[in-house]
């Protein structure tokens, strides 16, 4: 195999959704505001499914026009 490819885990902790949104654990609570909502929940654990987050952001940006992640910027 040459070089090295990385797959992002389907479920992840805040600092991994973060990570896997380029942006901030507080980036994450807004989210969390914006209807964002954890699959799994337990013992002072919640998990995040990537394809439920990455369906928020679509929708969130096709209810917006252009949504952009807050404290994120394309630019």
């Amino acid at each position: 195999m040459d070089g090295f490819y990385f797959c992002w885990p389907r479920l992840m902790d805040r600092r991994t959704l973060a990570r896997y949104l380029d942006n901030s654990e507080k980036a994450v609570e807004e989210l969390l505001r914006e209807g964002l909502k954890p699959t799994f929940t337990g013992a002072r654990r919640e998990r995040f499914d990537r394809h439920a987050v990455d369906a928020i952001l679509d929708r969130l940006t096709a209810a917006a026009g252009n949504y952009v992640i807050p404290g994120h910027s394309d630019y």
